[in-house]
């Protein structure tokens, strides 16, 4: 058999390993496709061991690897072995799937989106709140209150309000992420990790005691040995089982949480660009979820009996270090461990006093959409929160400008708690908490479906988005990541774009393939890194990569000595560009006061000479 990279086959081949885990959930919308999406996992098994014993012989001659599968396939004819890929097996299970695309069907599930995105599993009730934890999270605050009885109350737990683990077959092997302070001094004080497994076996541990173990011995050991603390608990006797070396295992390498939400909002980081905006609205819309999927799986009593408030939320910072971020589809909720249920918490003194954690967490998602805090007046008690809520909801810019599935989880949660203070007042029934079933339907499953419209971050840099958009239907997102923006010939010749900007998804994958160039090309030391002069406002001092410029100038006040920016658009290109291309050298320049031009801008743009 003859072979040549036009050939039908070879078309085909290329596209496999960039299609079949799109394929692959395609196939699993039907039962008939069933074994069609064996195959296709079969497929690319044999596809991988045809690279490695290619890349095996290629390199016992010297050479690299194969970079693609088109070169499998192409080394694999030159070897005689073509056969083995069972070419019929190509075609005829991925030509359909490709007639599809070309078709322009857009029903088609995209692999890489967050769960419950368009045809993906959705979060299920079985999973959440037949197999609640929020039970086993007061086991665990009791636990950890006795643990830090040595130092009555001196510790800070921030717990993890997210990865629950929640697609597991049983409540085994489930467990709590958290990080424990040594001192209730956060400014000196240092965090440990710590992983708590819930089982449901009977336990022959009993409750750790002041004699026995403490946090105050316990976290020291832990930072020496340089391994996280364990704590296995059984939700069934209410034992649990201290392991200070670290015995139960966990995946997780981060941080510690030490990135306020409350700060972020403050910066503006959440405001969206322009100007300052850090983080798509992908990223709060995975915030959102996993703020309520933490609602619905802590205790109220125990872990969130102080109001939700962006103070007591916190983020690690991600693990890419050309772009030190938080990671806002995290987040943590700080508790300070006391004895009793206080209603004090690091971070929240300025805050008003206890109110309906049901309003509370609909203000963090308020505000999280606004990205800037609430008026203090307008939450300075209940029924000022509620009236502010429903005229944030009922606002026709709101209405515009979020995602309806959004307003309709706040409005549940204003609705939830007029009709506990209707009951309270006429049939003197106690306030209380919404269920985990409530949460499920009212909340979590709004939540996921606002979620569900929008395409992930495309680049881990965490790149700003171009502009917001207020998608309808499921459909209609996925019909807007695929077309392509029209053009109009101008008189003079040049084509021009008739819109403004295009789809996030559609933007960022260009980006994302430009900057595998520019990562391949540095990493081999093909040629220098990228030069970027940036002739702006300056740049902020407090910016967090404001070490990793190369230098600075400012023509605005020669005498200076220190770097500025009052506007905050010279920080924001320099931190898109960082985004785009973490290894730019970066040169920047202040030659704008302000937003617009003076008369004296071009002669600052001369002297610079470039």
């Amino acid at each position: 058999m003859e072979f040549n990279r036009s050939s039908r086959f070879t078309g085909l081949l290329q596209s496999v390993k960039k299609n079949l885990p799109l394929y692959s959930s395609w196939a699993q919308s039907s039962s008939d496709l069933i074994a069609a999406h064996n195959q296709a996992h079969l497929l690319a098994w044999d596809l991988e061991f045809h690279e490695r014993d290619i890349g095996s012989s290629q390199l016992d001659g010297g050479d690299t690897g194969p970079e693609s599968w088109l070169e499998v396939a192409i080394s694999s004819a030159e070897m005689g072995r073509i056969h083995e890929l069972n070419t019929h097996q190509v075609a005829e299970l991925l030509q359909p799937y490709l007639d599809k695309i070309e078709s322009g069907d857009t029903s088609t599930p995209d692999a890489s989106l967050p769960f419950g995105t368009n045809s993906r599993p959705s979060l299920l009730e079985q999973d959440h709140v037949d197999k609640c934890l929020a039970e086993a999270s007061k086991h665990l605050f009791k636990a950890l209150t006795i643990l830090s009885s040595c130092c009555d109350g001196q510790h800070i737990a921030r717990i993890q309000l997210s990865d629950f683990l929640a697609a597991k077959a049983s409540q085994d092997d489930r467990s709590f992420g958290l990080f424990l302070s040594s001192d209730n001094d956060i400014t000196k004080c240092v965090w440990r990790e710590m992983t708590c497994g819930v089982t449901r076996g009977q336990s022959s541990g009993v409750l750790p005691s002041q004699d026995t173990l403490d946090l105050c011995r316990l976290l020291p050991e832990s930072e020496e040995l340089g391994r996280p603390l364990g704590l296995s608990l059984d939700i069934r006797s209410g034992s649990f089982l201290i392991l200070p070396y670290g015995l139960l295992s966990t995946e997780r390498e981060l941080d510690s949480p030490r990135v306020c939400l409350g700060k972020l909002l403050d910066n503006r980081a959440l405001a969206g660009c322009p100007p300052g905006g850090h983080y798509t609205s992908a990223d709060k819309a995975t915030l959102c979820l996993n703020l309520a999927l933490g609602m619905l799986h802590l205790s109220a009593e125990a872990w969130l009996q102080t109001p939700w408030n962006v103070d007591n939320i916190y983020f690690t910072m991600n693990g890419l270090p050309a772009s030190r971020d938080p990671d806002i589809t995290l987040p943590f909720l700080s508790r300070t461990i006391e004895r009793a249920y206080s209603t004090s918490t690091r971070g929240s003194e300025s805050l008003p006093e206890a109110r309906s954690p049901v309003l509370a967490f609909a203000q963090v998602i308020a505000e999280i959409c606004l990205g800037k805090r609430l008026p203090p007046k307008s939450h300075a008690n209940d029924s000022n929160l509620r009236k502010t809520l429903d005229d944030f909801t009922q606002a026709p810019d709101t209405r515009k400008t979020q995602h309806l599935d959004v307003l309709g989880a706040i409005s549940a949660c204003i609705s939830f708690y007029v009709n506990q203070r209707s009951n309270r007042r006429r049939n003197n029934i106690p306030s209380q908490n919404p269920d985990a079933k409530w949460i499920f339907y009212y909340v979590v499953r709004r939540l996921e479906k606002a979620l569900a419209c929008f395409s992930p971050s495309i680049d881990n840099r965490r790149c700003f988005e171009l502009e917001y958009y207020k998608i309808e239907t499921v459909s209609e997102a996925k019909a807007r990541s695929e077309a392509s923006p029209t053009t109009s010939r101008q008189p003079n010749g040049i084509t021009m774009n008739k819109s403004l900007h295009t789809t996030e998804k559609v933007w960022f994958d260009k980006v994302r393939d430009l900057n595998d160039v520019f990562d391949s090309a540095a990493e081999f030391g093909r040629y220098p890194k990228v030069k970027i002069a940036v002739l702006d406002t300056g740049i902020d001092p407090e910016y967090q990569n404001v070490d990793g410029i190369k230098d600075y100038i400012d023509f605005v006040d020669l005498e200076s000595q220190f770097k500025i920016d009052t506007t905050g658009h010279g920080t924001s290109v320099v931190d898109l560009i960082y985004r785009v291309y973490a290894h730019a050298e970066i040169y920047v320049a202040r030659v704008f006061e302000s937003t617009n031009a003076t008369s004296r801008t071009p002669h600052r743009v001369n002297k610079i000479g470039l």
